[in-house]
């Protein structure tokens, strides 16, 4: 119910409101408040989780997911997807959107990209489901454009009693000479989306927009598909209560762009006569839950502003999507604060193409002390202690760029208002290209050329209409091959060139870089005259950017196009990262990305798409991976559950070699550690067919830069597998061929494995991945550097292995060994792959062989032979060898062990001879016959009885 607001003389006693209204608000909440207090809420309680793997919290068991073709709403959800959702435990799919309506183009008149959110869809599992783990696994599934978590932003707010000042911002705003143009108007609708608010407020009842077609008696009268939303609607909870739950947040928020202005009462909000609808985004508890659905409801509900006094620092591909659904396809100018954390963060939704990034600035125009700022920022207002409506009649100062987005916002509106014919992008263009610049000012020193375009000021916003505005939009990066943006690549900067506003007749470019990390190759150009709302695909005619040799790994760079329109300057900033420090594999049938700084199937991101870890076509298999390397229980070097030890000192880069189908990589990575500094080589080999596509080798050659001896070390590879039902996974060991591998109980249809290819003694660790694992590690508090050197050491050799299996992780290792100062250590590892318990042991063997002959390499020219022949193979104490179309004198014998290192073999040579096998070890060993024309291989296995 409205939550004891409900006071009947309070609000008869509201000035300036109309008497039909007020009768009518007071039967509409009394209707609703006896509706709610029927209404039996069955939904589970929202539950907020916080993990490593991103900057903000998500809601537990929700999965948003949009499929790649959109479906009808008559059409079914894919059968074989929500067989495999509902595999993984889940309880419900729903569109997210269910009125949303596909777009007839990709993109409108004007050349912006629409949004569809058609094909997006709640999904909900049990509270404990792993949402990461089920993301990544979703990743790459051919029905699937994108999944990610429901994330829940925060409020852009700083909280503070003292009242200091009353609207010093309408005078900075040059507010009252902008009113004197242009006062607003009643049908145009600002949607405020935060945490509720109090209608009865004498400043505030005057301005509310209220829904007549659907008034409250308990039925959907404009069929919208939300019942009784007369005055507002609460995305949070779900319900036709839009008031606060006690978080006056939205309370503040709504003054500052709408409290009823000229009333003899309290302040004034910039928007002056313009309504607004207020949508509730925040549950029961407090979370923005409903933050990006309150968003697509405004712009659904005829607001032509919304304000967004809240986000987060984590990227949202369907958040992005619902920003542009709202600008682009509903024409709704969005406002959003910067944040508040005095920093260039990216802070979303502010940051989403197509939001006006607000700043705050306090009385003197100064930046606020707790404002984010940037480049990438677009205006700024006072946010800094203003005055604005509060709790209970009364009013506030406080601030934060909350504060700032919504009197930028009211700003809008009166454009909106005056000028009816301009597009949501017009009317954000128009307020920028008038707003005061305050980068002079000496107490903005240190943000020159991060403050946007200034401070808005309404009066110019409405006075002057003689601006060109000139935007490159739907800007694209690509280098023509993988997107890896390495040293040497030529980058294509592309978009669509667009003047929002005056005509110009002569416009042109300039694109400069904010660092010297590459070369603009053709920086400058003439585009002549634009008309207004005129468009230009660059497309074909790309800036042109090489990457410089001496970027570091993974670096951020911005660049800044200047525009030039009959003398108005404008700027625009683009960042992204070039030099990924990871290369991807390809053979047949195994797609995957090596790190050169220690990870293994490395995801990347959108500029740097690595490959995961996937098997003919599979979604990614790997959730993480990567080396360790331990020497103690304080000192093991990972980058594996957020360490990051080592580092890439050069990119693994293809090197040239003479063997068909092989492709080899060589890189160096190091662990600056002053206690335990390794400097390693690394060395990926990956053959392009079978027998040898079922797996790829990364070998590490560890070298002791110190003076003192490193004893009992250990490397292995930690891999957290995560097969198509990763709940259901088991882990098992097999000795002979030093493999540890995953599985998914009771199929035997896909195995993964990690293999030891080197003479050092092997072991797997398997930890289950359930609430205080096994053998001791609890992964739900983090994996200590204690745990990691217990993991390398210590033999657990299976996992899952009882019920219906579970999460499991491994680390397969090697060790211990010794190196002493100034010397080397080789440990190579075997990622595997294959549809049955067969096929996995049958590429370790080939993985092993393939390694101590082509990968050490002992010698070139291999070929395989049916002409040699030994038996019995595996032998015990002898071992009889027959060969077929051989010299026997023209060819020499060679044996060699798993480590490559050759055996001295004393033969009597004839039609057969046979080698006694007794004195060797238990192991795999490799039989060569060599001549000037040929050499011809055989495996063979010693296992004593």
């Amino acid at each position: 119910m409205f939550r004891q607001l409900i006071n009947h003389n309070y609000f008869l006693s509201v000035s300036n409101a109309q008497n039909h209204d007020i009768r009518s608000m007071r039967l509409t909440i009394t209707f609703i408040a006896c509706l709610l207090c029927m209404q039996q809420l069955s939904a589970q309680k929202d539950a907020l989780v916080k993990s490593p793997e991103y900057a903000d919290s998500y809601l537990a068991g929700v999965v948003n997911l949009c499929l790649k073709s959109s479906i009808s709403q008559d059409e079914e959800f894919p059968a074989t997807l929500k067989a495999w959702l509902e595999k993984h435990g889940a309880t419900s799919i729903k569109k997210k959107f269910p009125s949303a309506k596909k777009p007839r183009s990709i993109l409108n008149e004007r050349g912006e990209k629409l949004a569809d959110l058609t094909g997006i869809y709640r999904i909900e599992f049990p509270l404990n489901t792993s949402i990461p783990k089920l993301i990544a696994q979703l990743k790459g599934h051919p029905l699937v454009r994108y999944s990610e978590p429901h994330f829940v932003p925060t409020l852009c707010y700083v909280p503070n009693d003292t009242r200091i000042s009353e609207q010093y911002s309408l005078a900075r705003l040059n507010a009252y000479a902008a009113w004197d143009l242009h006062q607003g108007d009643t049908a145009t609708v600002i949607g405020i989306t935060d945490t509720g608010y109090d209608p009865f407020h004498p400043d505030i009842a005057g301005n509310i927009h209220k829904n007549y077609n659907d008034p409250i008696n308990g039925l959907d009268d404009d069929a919208d598909g939300y019942i009784d939303n007369f005055m507002g609607w609460d995305t949070g909870s779900n319900d036709a209560d839009p008031t606060s739950d006690g978080n006056y947040h939205g309370q503040h928020v709504s003054g500052l762009s709408s409290a009823t202005t000229d009333n003899a009462t309290g302040v004034a909000g910039t928007g002056f006569k313009c309504r607004f609808i207020h949508v509730k985004v925040a549950n029961s508890d407090g979370y923005l839950t409903g933050a990006y659905e309150g968003v697509v409801y405004a712009a659904d509900h005829g607001c032509k502003v919304i304000n967004c006094s809240w986000g987060g620092t984590t990227y949202s591909q369907m958040n992005e999507e619902i920003i542009r659904y709202a600008a682009i396809n509903m024409d709704c100018a969005v406002f959003c604060g910067a944040g508040n954390n005095s920093n260039e963060v990216a802070f979303y939704p502010a940051m989403y193409p197509y939001a006006m990034a607000v700043g705050s600035t306090d009385n003197q125009d100064i930046k606020s002390n707790f404002s984010n700022y940037g480049y990438n920022l677009d205006v700024f207002a006072p946010g800094d202690l203003v005055l604005s409506t509060w709790s209970n009649g009364e009013y506030l100062s406080t601030g934060g760029t909350s504060m700032a987005s919504p009197t930028a916002a009211g700003c809008a509106a009166l454009l909106r208002s005056a000028f009816p014919s301009l597009s949501s992008q017009q009317i954000c263009e128009q307020l920028k290209v008038t707003c005061d610049s305050i980068h002079q000012i000496a107490g903005n020193a240190a943000f020159y050329n991060k403050l946007g375009y200034g401070r808005i000021n309404m009066f110019r916003s409405l006075a002057e209409n003689a601006h060109p505005s000139i935007v490159l939009n739907e800007v694209a990066f690509n280098d023509g091959n993988e997107n890896l943006f390495l040293p040497g690549d030529t980058i294509q900067l592309s978009g669509i060139l667009i003047n929002y506003l005056a005509a110009a007749s002569n416009v042109s470019l300039e694109l400069s870089m904010l660092d010297n990390a590459f070369e603009i190759v053709n920086p400058t150009r003439s585009v002549g005259a634009m008309n207004t709302l005129q468009t230009i695909n660059i497309l074909n005619a790309p800036f042109l950017i090489v990457v410089g040799n001496d970027v570091a790994f993974n670096q951020s760079i911005t660049l800044r196009l200047k525009s030039i329109a009959d003398g108005f300057i404008q700027y625009q900033t683009f960042s992204f990262t070039v030099n990924a420090d990871f290369v991807n594999v390809q053979n047949n049938l195994i797609h995957t990305s090596i790190g050169g700084s220690s990870l293994i199937g490395v995801t990347g991101n959108n500029y740097s798409p690595g490959l995961g870890f996937s098997f003919q076509n599979s979604p990614n298999l790997l959730y993480q991976g990567g080396l360790m390397l331990g020497k103690d229980e304080s000192s093991v070097h990972d980058n594996v559950f957020n360490d990051s030890d080592w580092r890439t000192t050069i990119r693994l880069e293809e090197a040239t070699v003479s063997e068909p189908g092989l492709k080899m990589f060589n890189g160096w990575m190091e662990a600056n550690s002053s206690a335990f500094p390794v400097v390693s080589k690394v060395r990926v080999l990956s053959e392009e067919s079978a027998p040898n596509d079922h797996f790829v080798i990364v070998e590490y050659t560890f070298n002791n830069p110190s003076n003192a001896t490193y004893d009992q070390l250990y490397a292995g590879i930690f891999t957290d597998w995560d097969l198509p039902d990763f709940g259901s996974n088991r882990a098992d060991y097999q000795s002979t061929l030093k493999l540890g591998y995953v599985y998914t109980a009771p199929l035997d249809t896909l195995y993964t494995g990690v293999q030891v290819l080197t003479d050092d003694a092997a072991r797997q660790h398997a930890i289950e991945n359930t609430g205080g694992g096994t053998g001791g590690i609890n992964l739900s508090d983090g994996f200590s550097s204690q745990e990691k050197y217990f993991c390398l050491n210590n033999a657990l050799p299976q996992a899952g292995q009882n019920g219906v299996g579970t999460d499991v992780l491994t680390v397969v290792s090697a060790g211990p060994f010794s190196i002493s100062p100034g010397e080397d250590h080789v440990v190579a590892f075997a990622l595997l792959a294959g549809h049955s318990f067969s096929e996995l042991t049958q590429a370790a063997l080939n993985a092993h062989d393939y390694y101590i002959t082509t990968g050490i390499p002992l010698s070139s020219n291999l070929v395989q032979s049916t002409y040699l022949k030994c038996y019995p193979n595996p032998a015990d104490t002898e071992l009889h060898i027959q060969i077929e179309g051989i010299a026997p004198k023209q060819s020499q014998w060679q044996l060699f062990d798993c480590r490559g290192a050759q055996i001295p073999l004393e033969m009597t040579i004839g039609s057969s001879l046979s080698i006694q096998t007794s004195a060797l070890s238990n192991g795999i060993y490799i039989l060569r016959n060599i001549s000037e024309t040929h050499c011809i291989q055989q495996r063979i296995v010693v296992r004593h009885q």
